[in-house]
């Protein structure tokens, strides 16, 4: 997996616990 795509995922985690 490539860091770039590790970071977009944690964002995009962030961002759906951030608005549950």
């Amino acid at each position: 997996m490539n860091r770039e795509v590790a970071d977009a995922m944690l964002v995009l985690a962030m961002g759906g616990a951030r608005e549950l």
